[in-house]
């Protein structure tokens, strides 16, 4: 039966630059033309997966969002995991109250935000957070949260996680950035879920990553790989520290050739 690779981006198969290693390409070749499969499995919208194609990757499934969201083979994509319309105004009014710039993402769209400090700056076009749901909106699945300082970033992530946990968790991936998702929703998840919708059958889930939301997925999967630059959590969590994709790649082909 297959085994299936889950492989975050940022920070992994990603270079500071945004383009894929030759070597670590190569690697994903390899594993697929051994019979394998290849799951993305990232924090970025689902719109990053045309860069991704883009740049080579033939992936079978893509996960986007922390897990909340998912691009099916057949071009199908699904909402995992979504906040309610009470539970988003709730958060859109506490961001706003404590003066925080953040994007709220609603599956592909990423344009409505708060931003009266400027630091929201993806190029997309920026509509009024407050106005989403009378625009139609519905399924809003994740916040990016740009906090300044962090601080604040300390603050609210222990906020959320606490006074705000039986709808919400709140991950802490940058010094002063958080991601706020769906109570429930992670790359672990979210992956088992999609996997699941789609049918796919495996023997065995290996997962490699380097940031705070990767951990549910290293913590769980069959065997786990992180990078020498990751998060001390993953680190201690590892089943393989690795300086890259191919490494972890040629560690899990070699044992299956034996």
């Amino acid at each position: 039966m297959k085994k299936i690779l889950a492989v975050d981006l940022d920070g992994t198969l990603l270079t500071i630059d945004k383009t894929i290693r030759k070597e670590d390409l190569l690697a994903l070749q390899r594993w697929k033309a051994s019979g394998n499969l290849l799951a993305i499995n990232t924090g970025r919208p689902l719109s990053y997966y045309k860069q991704i194609k883009k740049l080579g990757v033939d992936y079978d499934i893509y996960i986007g969002g922390v897990g909340t969201v998912c691009l099916y083979q057949n071009g199908e994509r699904e909402t995992l995991f979504a906040f309610s319309q009470k539970t988003g105004e709730k958060i859109i009014d506490l961001l706003m109250k404590m003066e925080l710039d953040f994007v709220m993402v609603f599956d592909d769209d990423y344009s409505y935000c708060y931003n009266q400090n400027n630091r929201v700056n993806w190029g997309a076009i920026h509509k009024d957070v407050r106005n989403c749901y009378k625009d139609g909106k519905k399924d809003g699945n994740k916040f990016y949260v740009f906090c300044g300082e962090e601080e604040k970033a300390i603050r609210l992530t222990e906020l959320i996680n606490g006074e705000y946990n039986n709808v919400a968790k709140a991950l802490q991936t940058e010094t002063d950035q958080i991601e706020i998702v769906p109570k429930g929703a992670d790359k672990w998840q979210g992956l088992l879920k999609g996997l699941n919708n789609a049918q796919i059958t495996y023997d065995g889930i290996y997962c490699i990553g380097d940031s705070n939301n990767d951990y549910d997925m290293i913590a769980n999967c069959t065997e786990s790989f992180v990078m020498k630059n990751g998060v001390k959590k993953l680190l201690e969590a590892a089943d393989h520290i690795v300086g890259s994709v191919e490494e972890a790649v040629d560690i899990l082909l070699e044992r299956q050739v034996d």
